[in-house]
């Protein structure tokens, strides 16, 4: 068994609120006594459920982990946390908590990603939102899952840093980073890509029961002629699009457009029904 005084790390991770995001200062707290293993914060079931994934993880990646009282504490207390995007800057935070990585370079960094029992990285929800509040809130770089790299490449203004498993993060953390390109992505190659919608307006037709004009209007807005479609969208505005995207899905491909709504009825045994 590790005995340890009391010992605390302090590490940066984010959360989603809303269509926005906040940063979370995750402490670790380690002292001698009975093995107890408890994350407080207002944490909800998923958050609860890293201990066990931590745990397992920082064993699979041959470091040591204590079998002391250990108590996690994701700042500020009193904002509901969800997710499990926490699981890495956890790991990392007891792993430094007990000497076995410098906590020097933790304040350039915001760290989120899911862990699976052998210490790999997997992807997270909202992490467009994210990268945009980590670097609005002056912090440099971000670690996160490699599946999640691209879609924060597209906020300017923060470096990249796409991990694989708990034990590339430490050692980025060792300093590895300085001897690293931050992951970038081509914006205007991504926004001036041609798309071809495969519904045609003229495809519409011959609908019984009434349309209403709102979604005559929407169908005009949504459905396209077969032609290919470039795109000189207003950045802002699909931006915007994605990182609404960016909180429920966990796939990169909406990065080219937004998903089109098909708001129309059709005919169900003679009568209008509404299928949306």
């Amino acid at each position: 068994m590790l005995i340890y005084s009391v010992v605390l790390s302090k590490l940066t991770s984010a959360a989603t609120y809303g269509v926005s995001a906040f940063l979370v200062e995750i402490e670790t707290h380690i002292e001698g006594g009975l093995f107890n293993f408890s994350v407080v914060g207002l944490p909800d079931n998923a958050v609860k459920e890293s201990r066990e994934r931590v745990s397992a993880a920082i064993k699979n990646s041959n470091f040591k982990f204590p079998r002391n009282r250990i108590i996690v504490n994701l700042a500020l207390a009193d904002i509901k946390k969800e997710g499990s995007a926490f699981d890495l800057p956890i790991a990392v935070g007891i792993i430094s908590a007990i000497g076995q990585l410098d906590q020097s370079e933790f304040v350039n960094f915001v760290l989120v990603g899911e862990l699976a029992l052998d210490g790999t990285v997997r992807p997270v929800h909202g992490i467009l939102p994210i990268a945009v509040e980590a670097r609005d809130r002056g912090i440099s770089s971000l670690i996160l899952p490699k599946g999640n790299a691209k879609e924060a490449a597209m906020v300017d203004g923060i470096n990249v840093y796409p991990v694989e498993s708990l034990s590339e993060t430490t050692q980025l953390l060792s300093g590895e980073y300085k001897l690293l390109e931050p992951f970038r992505v081509n914006k205007e190659e991504i926004f001036g890509q041609t798309q071809y919608y495969q519904i045609d307006f003229a495809d519409v037709k011959g609908l019984f029961g009434e349309l209403d004009s709102w979604i005559r209007m929407r169908l005009r807005c949504f459905l396209e002629k077969k032609k290919a479609v470039k795109h000189p969208r207003i950045k802002n505005s699909t931006f915007a699009s994605m990182g609404l995207v960016s909180l429920e899905a966990l796939r990169t491909d909406y990065l080219l457009l937004p998903e089109m709504g098909q708001p129309y009825r059709k005919a169900v045994y003679g009568k209008s029904v509404r299928t949306v």
